[in-house]
């Protein structure tokens, strides 16, 4: 995380380590994992991830935000 004007800020090494760290706790026996994640703000991202087989699929979302000071 870098600071910018005494705020905290994310940038994509930190989305790279989030998504790295995510799917390396995910057990997956069948299928793929696909992401893409979008920068609402420099403080504000959303990170998605699906995971699909020839029957399933799962999606999941999650949003990462840092406080203003």
């Amino acid at each position: 995380m870098n600071f910018k004007d005494s705020n905290a800020w994310i940038d994509d090494e930190m989305i790279a380590f989030v998504i790295k760290d995510i799917i390396s706790k995910l057990i997956i026996n069948d299928g793929e994992i696909k992401y893409a994640y979008n920068r609402i703000a420099q403080n504000d991202v959303e990170i998605s991830f699906i995971w699909e087989n020839d029957t399933q699929k799962a999606f999941r979302t999650y949003k990462i935000c840092t406080n203003n000071i």
